[in-house]
């Protein structure tokens, strides 16, 4: 079993990744996008921002709702706008917003205690930047108005530092602890976090049938489905030698629904896969496909076109391009929303338009600072991977040469247990690459050629 592939480590890969879904608690994405300039005479009433904040939320724009409790908190005072802009913040949070908000509490100046959700996670925050930044008297002030036995989100975040820490069963105890206080409907984009953090955890220690258990009974049975928990889940699968499966998982990434992101990973786990089995017909007609869909971007590189021109690359997502890529969405949202603005009360129209053509502008500023290292990283990634999967095809064929694999049993897959009904029976099959069963299941079609 390959432990590492074109230098790629995937417990590496999975603490990477892991990145991407926590980074509300956790780094420093996209952060807080910083306007720089005077605000226009006609928008400094703080009635006006407070009614557009209520606005912006009532038609869920959400990404011009961020940009307007921002911006509330840098051009006024008052403490009643900058409780509601925070209130916006957090509810943002508690939504699943998944760039990094945690640089916005900096600057606040509000006293607030309570037990209610909104004033923990306030002085939560608050805590955590003054931790940072080594303020460690009033980094405990903060945290004593936090209950830190139950408040679930306080729990989520001790676990994911025991996480970074390697403190792997501290942090299952942790946020096996926070799963079970996010109980309510609301709490469905912490409970989703949460889950893969746990399933991540169970992997890195090995323990692939817990991590595969979570996977199997929630996070694919979500709608919709986050397309990485296929390959995540198609690794777990992979680990504990049910092959036919994981081939069968990674398949539903074929589908148009998994957005525009290319997910160049699968070639990863049908490459080691077609290796045990010596398929190197099945590892050929891959690899066939692969030049097809990447091969000219591929050669354009290496001949030294520019980046810019290949258009394929920005839609490669990459853990260590995440900032980048927050810059992306956000545009890209930010664009979606000024063509609602229409909907929004006529009064408030102006308001609106400013803001998303100022944020617009700013995020766009961002995005050219960051794009030439962006287009190079994702370049050497494609270019990687296509020279690793054309080596990995020679392993394939020279495979069944291996004295190891000759002499050896062939590997079977083990049969595929029946949770849902014990009599039931496959009625059709479907030879080829994949096939799927009566129940929507792909497998993939495996027979050994080792021998």
């Amino acid at each position: 079993m390959l432990e590492r592939f074109m230098g790629f480590n995937y417990k590496l890969s999975l603490r990477s990744v892991f990145v991407f879904f926590v980074l509300s608690f956790q780094g420093a994405a996209l952060g807080s996008t910083k306007w720089t300039g005077n605000i226009p005479p006609k928008f400094e009433k703080s009635e006006d921002w407070q009614n557009l904040i209520h606005a912006l939320e009532e038609k869920m724009l959400f990404y011009g709702l961020k940009a307007a409790s921002e911006r509330a908190l840098v051009y006024f005072s008052d403490l009643k706008i900058k409780e509601l802009a925070y209130q916006e913040i957090v509810g943002l949070i508690d939504r699943g917003y998944r760039y990094d908000l945690k640089d916005l509490f900096t600057a606040g100046d509000l006293d607030v205690k309570g037990l209610d959700g909104f004033y923990q996670t306030y002085n939560m925050y608050k805590s955590i930047i003054n931790s940072q930044k080594k303020m460690t008297r009033w980094s405990t002030y903060y945290a004593d108005r936090v209950d830190k036995e139950t408040f679930p989100k306080y729990l989520f975040f001790t676990g994911l530092q025991m996480y970074n820490n390697g403190k792997f069963e501290e942090a299952i105890e942790k946020l096996t602890k926070a799963l079970k206080a996010f109980n309510q409907p609301r709490d469905i984009a912490f409970t989703k976090k949460v889950s893969r953090t746990l399933a991540r955890i169970y992997y890195e220690i090995g323990n692939y049938k817990k991590s595969w258990e979570i996977y199997e009974t929630y996070l694919l049975r979500l709608n919709p489905i986050e397309p990485h928990d296929w390959l995540e889940g198609a690794w777990n699968l992979y680990q504990m030698d049910r092959y036919s499966e994981a081939i069968g998982l990674i398949y539903n990434l074929e589908s148009e629904a998994t957005d525009n992101d290319l997910f160049l990973e699968k070639y990863v786990i049908r490459s080691l896969i077609y290796k045990q089995f010596c398929l190197a017909d099945s590892m050929k007609k891959m690899m066939d496909t692969f030049e097809e869909k990447y091969g000219k971007t591929i050669n354009a590189i290496k001949m030294g076109e520019s980046v810019l021109k290949q258009p394929l690359l920005n839609r490669i997502s990459l853990p260590e391009i995440f900032t980048h890529e927050a810059f992306e969405t956000t545009l890209k949202e930010l664009q979606i929303e000024q063509k609602k603005v229409s909907s929004l009360p006529s009064k408030l129209r102006p308001l609106a338009n400013f803001l998303y053509s100022s944020e617009i502008k700013t995020v766009s500023q961002k995005m050219r600072s960051t794009i030439d290292v962006t287009l190079q990283t994702r370049a050497k990634y494609l270019v990687t991977m296509g020279e690793s999967l054309r080596f990995m095809m020679f392993d394939v064929d020279r495979e069944k040469f291996n004295p190891e694999k000759v002499f050896a049993k062939p590997p079977v897959p083990p049969p595929i247990p029946d949770k849902n009904a014990t009599s039931f029976q496959r009625t059709w099959y479907q030879l080829g690459d994949f096939w799927r069963d009566e129940r929507h299941i792909f497998y993939g079609e495996l027979i050994s050629q080792c021998r």
